[in-house]
This record gives structure tokens, C-alpha cells and sequence, in this order.
């Protein structure tokens, strides 16, 4: 280069991506690949009949979306929560997918890697080592513990999505402390207010963005850095408040037997540091994690509290050092488990812990694990090869016991029997929690059409608890119908001697004495069923057929024109209707009730039967006859006496 000219700039080089970003994507890859394998079975599961009916598939306004019912998500509480939009977007699923069980699942699956996906970037954002970024990820994607939340479709419609605008809220809220963009904040903001629309539970991450702040380096608390959180503050007051609301009264569903606060302690205690021990080793999973018997707590649970206190220390000294990644590691589990841990302490919680309660949280616990390996790692070199190793084998372990757990998902009878196995595999007394899984599994039963599997369970679920209402009131269902309605109604007494006001063995047993032919004691009952739960269909149909049995034509037809307000275009109470009008002499109104309940369903030869003895009524044998035949070509029991008559 000649002297005197100036030499040509070189253009600046582009910023270094964050480690765990460089290369990181193949590792990302290959953790979303494994954890699809590993979740695969799901895509056979079916919907549990825990939650899973009353939320989804019998909850009207989940499976008939309209603007009505919109709006009622948005105005009200279903089910002691406030969800609306989890229930909204399991609304618009169920539609898309036309309720097909198993793109409903897939769909769960795909939630779940797209909030490891998450766990990838918001940890690769906060920590410079990839190491930190791949480790939270994978133990996040493939921890058996979080495959309650996605297998459960109860549990990912709420937790799930919950957690991918928690995570999103998050991500958005760092790059708002680099760019001081209005658009960032207002959107993080507003993916907090779609967490907390999801999950009462998303309210924490009000508390989780000072840890971020302290985390960077910001003076979190500033002025400044204060007065940012005041509309996360405020939003999360008010669905604090809303929680609060929806959930009084809940304490009436609780277990039989209570607790005094100075034990509830001791429960808080032992759940904080099994969710550590169970995280790192996840052996003997269970849906349900029952309280021991009053009188009876184990010496573990007084145990816990020393490694409680050592997990005290191990924080202080942490703080005392600067290690701010065991500091957000262990205050970010605290704090968003910190809700289900209150409300464990107000008796709001009848179960002593849950995978689900930290599918979020657990992100601190694998961060320590994180902190720990790297630690070692730069502390002894000549055990890093052999420590990459261990951790590798120790995550594919934890992608096959994900594998076996699914399986336990596959339906309500696989999952409860995992439950009352390992709850009876302890010895000793079973415990009287054990009702409710008994329970449950004998309503599976007896839907998969195998009644003594369903009476064997409700009778020890009674057995183990005779104060537990509903084994007694399904029983009783199982007596009516094998037609031993006498021994039905003794077991819908007991059930509203324990659960006086219970609208279903109110109705149940109203159903019982019709079939006994105490017609005035049925109306009893069901009048009472009625006017606890006035949109109770059971009953309404049970009272309109007890009043046709009376000849009550016009309180049978006000019924019948009540369920079909509540279910619109249900063809067996529209030709019910039908015969209604036909006995009323309203002829024109039956024979259109009876044509729509046909188009409606051309399949049932009930239908057909109903309007041949209509038009045999009306004279019109020619059509009686055709129809008569139609009928006992779809299987409906024709007497050849009718069909001799029209011939």
C-alpha cells in the first residue's frame, strides 16, 4: 500500500451469538427429538375420568363454543377456578380437531416441546455457558415428573399453556432490559395477563422478574426498577383476588380427615424437599401423593426438616459467595411453587403434593443441577469427559422412565391401578385416601362394560372409607341397573347421609322408587334434585318420564322442552316429544317431531317404531307398516302381532 493513502476501513464483525446458541440448535435438536420418542405412547392415551370429564368433555362450554358461552368462560368460575382461556383454546381444539383423542394429544406433546424450546432460549439468555441452556432443557423435556402435565389433558390445557406464556413473558422481559422498548414491556405484560387467564398459578412471575433483575445486575430495588413491576403487581393482586374467590368453599371437597396448621407446616416442609429428591431421582411416581393418617406421620416427614434447613444454608451461603445461579436456581422453584405451598397451609389443597405443581418450578431445580456439574467440571478437569458421560446416560434414563410413565397414562384403569398399587405396596392398613382411586377406576369399568370389575372397586373404596359418599352413590347405580332397586335406594341413602343435598343420588334415588312404583316419592326426590341443580338433564329426564308413567302430559312436555333448551337438537327427546304431542292429540306437531328425530338420527329403529304407531293412530297404515319394517330392519323388537295388523 502506497504511502499516504489511507488504508480501507474493515467492516465491523458481527456480535457473537450467546454460547448456547452457537452449536446449541444440534443439542436443541436432538433434546425435542428424544423427548418425542420418549412421549410417543401418548398419542394412544385416552382422557382420564379425573378432571379430564368435567373440565373437557362434559363441560358445555368447552365442547359447544358460542358467543353466550364465551362470555360466560370470561364472566365466571367453572369448577372452583378461573381459566377462561385455557378452556377457550381446549374449546377451539376439540372443534379443530373434531374431538379426534389423538391429535388432541399430539397437540399436548407438540405444547410441551414448544415450552422446552422456551426453557432453551430463556436459560441460553440468562446464563452465558451453552452447558446451563442444554442441561435445563433436557432434564426439563425428558424428567419423568412432567409427564402428568402433558399426558393429562386437564393438567396441559391449564399448566401447559400457562407455562408457555409465563416462559414467553420472560424471554420478552430480557430483551426489554436491553432495548427499553415500549412494544417489549407492553408485551411481556401482556403475555402475563394470557398466563394468568390460563392459571391462577402465573401470578408468581410478578415475583420472579426482581430475581432477574438481581440475576443482571440491575438495582431491582430502585425506583426505577420498582415502579416497572407496578402492573405486574396490580394484575397480579387482582387474579390473586379472583383465586381467593373461585376457591371458596373449596374446602368442603377436602379429604375426611384435617390436619391442624403446626402439621400442615410440617407437610409443606416434607413436599419442598421431595420435590428436590424426587426431581433428581424420579422413582415411584404417582397421580396422587396421599397424606398420612392422623396420628401415624412417618419420622421422613420430621426428617425433612433438617434438609430443609440445610437447603437454608446452602441458599445463604450461595447469596453470602455471589453465586447467583444457585440463588435464582432455588428462589425460582420457591417462588413459583410458593402459591400451591400457601394454599397447602389454608387446607385449600387435598392432596399433599403433584407432579404438575412443578412443571414450571422445576427449572430451578435443574439449573442447581446445571450449576453443580459445571462447577465440578472447571474445579476438575481430568472429570469432565467421564462426567459429560454419566450425565448423558443419567438423561437417556430419565427418557426411558418418561417412555414407561406415559404408558401408566394410557387410560383410567392403567393410571388408577398404578396409584392403589404403590399406595398398598408399603403394607401396613390401606389407606382411607385409597376411596377415591377405587372409585374412580370402578366408573372406568363399568364404562368399558365390565360391572363386577366396577362393584368390586366401589365396594373397597367403601371398605376403606365408609364415609366416602360417591362409591356408595355409583354402587347404588350399579344396583338400578341390575334391577335391584331396593338395595340401590339403601346405598343412595347412605350416600346422601354423607353428602346431604347431593343432586345425582337425589336423582338417582328419585329414578329407584319410580322403579318400584312409589311414583309420589320419585317426584319427591327429583322436584328436590331440580331445585339444587335446576339444569341437572338426568333429572329432568327422570322426572319427564315419571310424569308420563302419571299421565302429567303437560309437566312431561315442560321437562322435555327444557332438556332440549339445555341440549338442542337431542333426536331421542325430540321423538319423545313426538309421542308426547301424539297423546296430547297435537298430531301435526308430533309428525314433524317425529320426521326431525329421524333425519336426525336414521340409525334408530325406536325412532321409526314411535311414528309407525303414530301413523297407525292417524290411519295411515300404509306408512305404519313401511315404517314398522324399517324398525325391525334397524333391530327394534316388532311384534309380528303389530306388523299382522297393518298388513
Amino acid at each position: 500500500m502506497s504511502k499516504g493513502k489511507k488504508s480501507a476501513k474493515k467492516a465491523p464483525l458481527p456480535p457473537k451469538a450467546p454460547a448456547a446458541r452457537r452449536g446449541g440448535h444440534y443439542w436443541l435438536f436432538a433434546i425435542l427429538a428424544a423427548a418425542f420418542l420418549a412421549y410417543l405412547p401418548l398419542l394412544r392415551g385416552q382422557f382420564i375420568n379425573y378432571d379430564d370429564d368435567v373440565y373437557i368433555l362434559d363441560n358445555p362450554l368447552v365442547q359447544q363454543l358460542s358467543a353466550g358461552n364465551i362470555r360466560q368462560l370470561f364472566t365466571g368460575f367453572f369448577g372452583n377456578q378461573y381459566a377462561p382461556l385455557a378452556m377457550l383454546l381446549m374449546g377451539l381444539e376439540f372443534k379443530i380437531f373434531a374431538g379426534n383423542t389423538m391429535l388432541l394429544k399430539l397437540a399436548s406433546l407438540l405444547l410441551h416441546l414448544a415450552n422446552t424450546l422456551l426453557v432453551f432460549r430463556l436459560v441460553g439468555s440468562l446464563f452465558k455457558g451453552r452447558a446451563y441452556a442444554i442441561l435445563a432443557a433436557a432434564l426439563f423435556a425428558l424428567n419423568p415428573m412432567q409427564v402428568e402435565s402433558v399426558a393429562w389433558m386437564s393438567a396441559s390445557m391449564k399448566v401447559g399453556v400457562s407455562t408457555l406464556f409465563f416462559l414467553a413473558s420472560l424471554i420478552v422481559y430480557l430483551r426489554f432490559i436491553n432495548s427499553r422498548a415500549a412494544v417489549d414491556y407492553t408485551l411481556s405484560l401482556g403475555l402475563f395477563l394470557l398466563a394468568c387467564l390460563c392459571k391462577e398459578q402465573a401470578i408468581t412471575l410478578a415475583a420472579t422478574l426482581p430475581l432477574i433483575d438481581y440475576l443482571k445486575g440491575r438495582q431491582w430495588l430502585s425506583r426505577k426498577v420498582l415502579l416497572e413491576k407496578a402492573p405486574y403487581l396490580a394484575l397480579a393482586l387482582v387474579f390473586g383476588f379472583v383465586t381467593l374467590s373461585a376457591s371458596k368453599g373449596i374446602e368442603l371437597n377436602l379429604n375426611v380427615y384435617r390436619f391442624g396448621f403446626g402439621e400442615r407446616l410440617l407437610f409443606a416442609s416434607y413436599a419442598i424437599v421431595s420435590y428436590w429428591v424426587t426431581a433428581l431421582m424420579p422413582a415411584r411416581l404417582s397421580f396422587f401423593y396421599f397424606y398420612p393418617q392422623p396420628g401415624q406421620i412417618p419420622v421422613t416427614y420430621y426428617l425433612s426438616i433438617a434438609l430443609l434447613l440445610a437447603m437454608a444454608a446452602a441458599f445463604y451461603l450461595a447469596a453470602r459467595r455471589g453465586n447467583k445461579t444457585i440463588v435464582f436456581g432455588m428462589a425460582f422453584f420457591l417462588i413459583n411453587t410458593g402459591l400451591i405451598l400457601v394454599s397447602q397451609l389454608m387446607a385449600v389443597r387435598d392432596v399433599l403434593m403433584a407432579d404438575r405443581y412443578i412443571y414450571l418450578s422445576s427449572v430451578g431445580i435443574f439449573l442447581v443441577l446445571a450449576e453443580g456439574y459445571t462447577w465440578l467440571a472447571r474445579r476438575r478437569p481430568a472429570l469432565q469427559k467421564g462426567l459429560a458421560i454419566g450425565l448423558a446416560l443419567y438423561t437417556i434414563l430419565l427418557g426411558v422412565l418418561s417412555f414407561q410413565r406415559v404408558q401408566v397414562f394410557k387410560d383410567s384403569i392403567s393410571l388408577f391401578t398404578d396409584v392403589t398399587d404403590k399406595a398398598l405396596s408399603g403394607g401396613g392398613e390401606p389407606s382411607p385416601y385409597l376411596a377415591l382411586p377405587y372409585t374412580n377406576r370402578g366408573q372406568a369399568r363399568n364404562a368399558g362394560n365390565d360391572p363386577e370389575g366396577a362393584m368390586a372397586d366401589y365396594s373397597q373404596a367403601i371398605a376403606v372409607n365408609p364415609g366416602y359418599s360417591l362409591a356408595f352413590s355409583n354402587r347404588g347405580n350399579l344396583y338400578f341397573n341390575r334391577g335391584e332397586f331396593a338395595r340401590a335406594i339403601e346405598d343412595y341413602n347412605r350416600a346422601l347421609e354423607l353428602k346431604p343435598g347431593a343432586s345425582k343420588p337425589l336423582s338417582n334415588r328419585g329414578a329407584a322408587h319410580a322403579g318400584l312404583g312409589n311414583y309420589a316419592q320419585a317426584l319427591e326426590d327429583l322436584n328436590k334434585a331440580l331445585e339444587i341443580e335446576p339444569t341437572y338433564q338426568d333429572a329432568l329426564n327422570n322426572r319427564m318420564l315419571v310424569h308420563y308413567y302419571l299421565r302429567n302430559l303437560e309437566p312431561a312436555l315442560a321437562d322435555c322442552n327444557r332438556l332440549l333448551e339445555l341440549k338442542p337438537g337431542e333426536a331421542s327427546a325430540i321423538n319423545f316429544r313426538g309421542t308426547l304431542y301424539q297423546n296430547l292429540g297435537r298430531m301435526a306437531e308430533a309428525e314433524a317431531d317425529f320426521n326431525q328425530s329421524i333425519q336426525l338420527n336414521p340409525s334408530e329403529g325406536v325412532f321409526f317404531l314411535n311414528r309407525s304407531a303414530f301413523y297407525s293412530q292417524a290411519g295411515n297404515r300404509q306408512q305404519a307398516l313401511q315404517d314398522a319394517l324399517q324398525a325391525r330392519a334397524l333391530g327394534a323388537s316388532v311384534p309380528d302381532d303389530y306388523l299382522n295388523s297393518l298388513r
